[in-house]
Formats: C-alpha cells, structure tokens, sequence
C-alpha cells in the first residue's frame, strides 16, 4: 500500500475518533440508572401506603408488604438509595471527578485549598457544610484534618490546579461553574481529551510507519489505539489516566527516533516522565527504567537534563501538597494505619465499625482471597486481558523483548515489560487497596500503559496479519476490546459487562 495512502487512513480513523469523543464530552451528563439504587424506606413506605387504600385493613397490609420489600432490598440488593427528589443535573459522573471540580470552584472562588469543614457541638452532633457538600458536588473522595476539622479533596492536586488555572481563566471572563457548569466542565474536559488523545494518535503515526512490517498490522493497531482501549472511555470525564498515558507515551517516543542526541530531548523525556509519575504514581517504574538506560548512554544529558526536568514536575506535586495541607505526604496514603481518622471519621464511607460488615465494590477484599482479585483483576471481572484481549497479543513480544534487545524497538519493550511486571505485582499482590478502583468500567491502574503495550501489539500485528486463522484471532481480540471499552458510554464510572453479568448470576459475593 501507498505510505500516502495509509496516512489518509490514519487522518480519517483519529478524526472519527476525536470526534466521536467530542460528540460524548458535548452531551455529558450524570444519569441515575434504576438498577442500581434500592428504593429508600420512605419512598417504600409511600408507594405502598399509597397503592393499598385508606381502610385499616388495607394499612396493616401495606405495612407488613412495606417491611417484607425492605427486608428483600437491604441483605443484596443494590447500596446506593434512589433520591426522593428530582437530582441536581450536572455533566459530571462520579465522587472522583466531584472531588476534583469541587476543590477546582474553591480554589478559584474561595482562595483555598479546603472544600468543607465540620462543626462539632458539644453533644457530640456535628453539621458539615462548603463546596463539597453543595447540591451536584457530593463526593466520598474527601478526607477530614482531625486537627482542624476541614475537609479536602483525597485527589493528588498537581492536576486540579491545572484545571483550577483553566477555570480561573474562565472566571474572569464572567463564566461561572455556578451558572455555566455544563459549557466549564465540557470545554475542560474536550480539551483535556484532545490534547492527550490527539498526542497519542498523532505520536503513533510515525513509529507505526517506521517499525511495522506489514499494511495489515499498521491498521490493526491504530484501529486498536482509537477504538479499543478505555482511554476513549474515559476521555469524556476528568481523570488522571488518559493524560498519564499520553505523557508516559510522550516519554518514550522520541527515543524510537533517537538518531542523534540532543539536550532538548532529555529534557523533553524528563518533563514527560516526570509527568506521568505525578498523574500516576506507578509510572515510577518508567521514570526509572528510562533514567538508568539514558545514564549508560549519556551520563552529562541524564543527570543535568533529563534528572532536572523529571523533579520539576514532582517538585511541583509535592510543593501543591504542602501548600494544600501543610505535608509533603499525599492525602491518599493516609488510608489507614495512623492516619487512618484522616478518612475514617464520623460518617465516612470509608469508616467501618467493629463487626459491622460494608457491602459493594470498596469492601470486595472483605469478601475474597488476594488470589481471587489477582485473577479478577487480570483475567476476571475487571480483568485487564478479559476486557480487552488486545493486550494478549502484547505479551509475546514483550517477552520476546527478553532475547531480541538490538533496536530501539526492542529496548523500549523491555522497558514496557518492566513496568507491567511492576505494576501488576503491586496492585494484584501488594497493595491493601484490594477493591479494583472502585466503581469503573475498567482496571484503571493499567490505563497508562495503554500506548506502549500498543507498541507492542505492533509486532504480533504483522505476524497474525499473514494468515487468515490470525487476523480472524486478532479481529476477535479487537471486537471484544471495543465492545468494553464501548459498554459503560452512559458513565465510564460503572463495573464492566462481566461484572454485572456475573452479578445478574449471583457470583458476586459483595
């Protein structure tokens, strides 16, 4: 095929794609799904008092039939209470972007870092109130100072004070979250997406014609990159993933283009590395990875560039920290042990009492052996090759990378197989937040790793393309991928397909 030829399919397939998620980001807007909220008591209690008559006899029933359908919703039915009144429309979808566009409106409203605060009396009753109590803004993901009594967005802020500069912009201009929310969080978002999407699209282009082999496999790829990854399902909702993903991608690319050493480049792969770690924690493993190959190439670029650049971002994090709260320790690392009243105070939905027993999502390691989530995690429920089976046919050139290090290519595999033996040891293994992410559609601790396990799918790509038993194995991986990345279009921020049809089966214990 024309190089010419496939470029102009490049072009048509990420204008498809950036426009389709424009499209979603344009009409975002948090729907409630009946099937899973319980109905509250007295919305119960109401219905049926309303639907049995005024006799006595029909009131005693309604009460005994009102007692029976609570006592069937509360063992297993669904946690979340549907509200008795109309909610407040807002184009946002979980307690993890609330968090953030609460501590955003504060920052620029309000001068400060603290998005509510609790008044205590002396009967020991307390009243909360601020920005993350205000009707559309209501969030788990906040934490409580027992020293001061506010609260704060458990969300690292390095993020949130990019976007809090966008909306201050906004703001002087008369556009308000208060009046204009729906145009504020759209346009922020759209441009989030489309900077990081288009990043990734566009950076992919030149290693796709540069390293692949075959017509097939570059098209395979990139239909991978623009419709069978969940960084598309994520793109209409603020998140830390999909821009982690494209500055680690970022971090790397230039290096498969290495053909002369330059001091902008270390400079510009420190920045992006540095970045990344600062959305993604576990993109430390990059960060390092890449510090220790560019130290044997060039030891003067790696530690007066590249080193230098990668702490600005980092610097920056932990300078917003201590500017939020006073320490250098992220709020989310406070999740237990000494820190713990930090999230489990009075009316947390992290606070558990002893003996009582939490159901949902949150409390799945309550309910399962660190086997079980491991092989949820990877294979199961929200498991990372389940859902989207295009990254299967990463793992044997990644492995492969192991004996065939020669090429660029093959160096920065190796470093991709790394960072995924890391982070896959540490969240299915290591980490005591064993709960999946919470409600998502996807392992969202690996969306980051997205665009270099498409590195690799690359080469496995141009094998399976020579056959037809392959490139029907490969279209099928492609077919499920994208019919999960495609499922929760309603609300990225809701379990995966096999979770609710292992839940429709009664396999889910919690």
């Amino acid at each position: 095929m024309d190089p010419a030829l496939r470029r102009s399919i490049y072009r048509l397939l990420t204008v498809v794609t950036l426009a389709a998620v424009s499209a979603r980001i344009a009409s975002a807007e948090r729907a409630f799904e009946p099937s899973i909220h319980r109905p509250d008591r007295v919305y119960v209690a109401a219905a049926v008092t309303t639907l049995a008559g005024d006799t006595p006899l029909a009131q005693v029933a309604a009460s005994a039939e009102c007692v029976r359908m609570m006592a069937e919703l509360e063992p297993a039915g669904p946690t979340r209470l549907w509200p008795i009144g109309r909610p407040h429309p807002m184009p946002t979808f979980s307690s993890n972007d609330k968090s953030r566009w609460a501590t955003v409106r504060a920052l620029v409203e309000d001068h400060t870092w603290v998005v509510g605060r609790r008044v205590t009396e002396p009967d020991g009753t307390y009243r909360d109130f601020g920005r993350i109590f205000d009707p559309g803004y209501e969030t788990v993901d906040k934490v409580l100072d027992p020293k001061t009594q506010q609260f704060y967005s458990s969300k690292p802020p390095l993020l949130t004070a990019v976007v809090a500069g966008q909306y201050w912009v906004l703001h002087k201009l008369g556009i308000t979250l208060e009046r204009d929310r729906w145009l504020v969080v759209r346009l922020i978002v759209w441009s989030h997406s489309m900077l990081a999407l288009g990043a990734i699209l566009v950076g992919l282009v030149p290693v796709l014609e540069r390293y692949g082999q075959t017509d097939w496999g570059r098209l395979f790829t990139f239909a991978c990159a623009c419709f069978g990854t969940f960084l598309t399902t994520f793109s209409t909702s603020l998140n830390n993933h999909v821009p982690a993903a494209a500055a680690a991608f970022l971090a790397v690319q230039p290096w498969l283009f290495a053909d002369r050493e330059t001091t902008s480049r270390y400079l510009f792969t420190g920045v992006c590395a540095g970045l990344a770690v600062a959305l993604e924690l576990p993109a430390l493993s990059l960060a390092a990875g890449l510090g220790l190959g560019l130290l044997f190439r060039c030891v003067p670029g790696t530690l007066l560039a590249y080193l230098p650049a990668f702490l600005l971002p980092i610097g920056l994090q932990l300078g917003l920290n201590y500017a939020a709260i006073g320490e250098f320790q992220p709020v989310y690392a406070k999740l237990g042990g000494a820190d713990g009243p930090w999230y489990e105070y009075p009316g947390s939905h992290w606070l558990k009492k002893p003996g009582q027993v939490k159901r949902g999502i949150d409390w799945a390691k309550d309910f399962e052996p660190r086997s079980v989530y491991a092989a949820h995690l990877l294979a199961g429920h929200h498991g990372v090759f389940s859902l989207t089976p295009i990254w299967l046919l990463a793992l044997p050139p990644l492995v492969g990378a192991l004996r065939t290090r020669g090429t660029a290519y093959d160096r920065v595999l190796l470093l991709t197989l790394g960072c995924t033996v890391a982070v896959i040891v540490f969240f299915a293994f290591v980490t005591s937040t064993a709960n999946y992410g919470g409600w998502t559609s996807g392992a969202r601790w690996f969306f980051w790793l997205a665009p270099l396990w498409l590195l690799a799918v690359l080469r496995s790509a141009d094998r399976l393309g020579n056959s037809a038993p392959g490139r029907a194995l490969a279209l099928t991986c492609l077919a499920v991928s994208v019919f999960s990345a495609s499922y929760p279009a309603l609300n990225p921020w809701r379990h995966p397909w096999i979770y609710n049809w292992m839940d429709a089966l009664g396999l889910i214990p919690y």
